[in-house]
C-alpha cells in the first residue's frame, strides 16, 4: 500500500485497486498549495546551466576561463551587464580576446564585422564595420567608447552567443548583441545598438575568452555564463 501525505495528513492512499482513496482523516475540500514550495533542479536535469558568475569591479581585465566542455554543452551564452568604466575617462573602447591554453591569445586571429544604429538627437545614426582583419584583438563595438562613472547611470550590454569552442578542427563563430544608453557620459548617443560576429581563426580549441578596455583603463560589469545541452 503507497500513500501521500502532505502536512501530516494522509492525502491519497493507493490499495491493491486501480483506484487511489481520498485520505478519510481530512476535512472540508482538501486543497494542494504549493506557492511556497521551494526546490532546486538538479543540475544534471537541466538543459540549461549556470557554469559562471561573477560582479568585477575596477578590472584592468576579465578572463573567464576553464568552463568550457562541448561533450557536454551544444553552445553557451555569456551576459556582460552593466559594462562601464570605472574612472570617467574619455575615449576607451571595450576589447575582447579569445583564451587558448587557459591564457589570452594576442595571434592575428580576429575578423569581425558588424552593424549599429544610435538615435542621434532624433535622428538615426548608422554603423557598418569591420575594423578587424586578422588584427591580435576584437573590438566588442562599432567603436563605441564604454560609458564610465562621470553619469552613474549609464551602462552598456553585451550578450553572447559562442557555438563549439572546443572544436580542433573548425574556427570559431562568436555572435554577440550589444546596447548601451551613453556614448561616454553623455553625447548626443542616448540609445546604442549594434550586431556583432568575430570569426577566430583558430583551430586551436578555446578554453575561454578575456575583455579589457582601451588604454589598458580600469572597468566593472557583470558576467554570467550559461551552457545550453543539445
Amino acid at each position: 500500500m503507497a500513500t501521500l501525505t502532505l502536512g501530516g495528513k494522509t492525502v491519497l492512499t493507493q490499495t491493491g485497486s486501480d483506484e487511489p482513496v481520498l485520505g478519510s482523516n481530512l476535512t472540508g475540500s482538501p486543497t494542494l498549495n504549493l506557492s511556497n514550495a521551494t526546490g532546486t533542479l538538479p543540475a544534471s536535469l537541466s538543459s540549461c546551466v549556470k557554469l559562471y558568475h561573477n560582479a568585477a569591479s575596477d578590472v584592468a581585465s576579465l578572463s573567464i576561463d576553464g568552463y568550457f566542455d562541448d561533450s557536454i554543452y551544444s553552445y553557451y551564452e555569456l551576459h556582460l551587464k552593466n559594462v562601464r568604466k570605472a574612472t570617467s575617462s574619455n575615449n576607451e573602447e571595450f576589447f575582447m580576446r579569445a583564451n587558448t591554453g587557459g591564457t589570452s591569445n594576442s595571434s592575428l586571429a580576429y575578423w569581425t564585422t558588424a552593424n549599429g544604429n544610435a538615435n542621434d538627437g532624433g535622428g538615426i545614426w548608422e554603423s557598418h564595420r569591420a575594423d578587424n582583419d586578422g588584427n591580435g584583438i576584437a573590438h566588442m563595438d562599432n567603436t563605441w567608447h564604454m560609458p564610465h562613472n562621470g553619469n552613474t547611470a549609464g551602462s552598456a550590454h553585451y550578450h553572447l552567443r559562442i557555438v563549439e569552442p572546443q572544436s580542433t578542427t573548425r574556427y570559431k563563430n562568436v555572435y554577440w548583441q550589444h546596447v548601451s544608453n551613453r556614448h561616454n557620459s553623455s553625447g548626443t548617443y542616448r540609445a546604442i545598438l549594434g550586431h556583432h560576429m568575430c570569426n577566430v581563426e583558430t583551430t586551436t580549441a578555446l578554453t575561454g575568452f578575456t575583455f579589457s578596455a582601451g588604454s589598458s583603463g580600469n572597468f566593472e560589469c557583470t558576467a554570467t555564463l550559461y551552457g545550453f545541452k543539445s
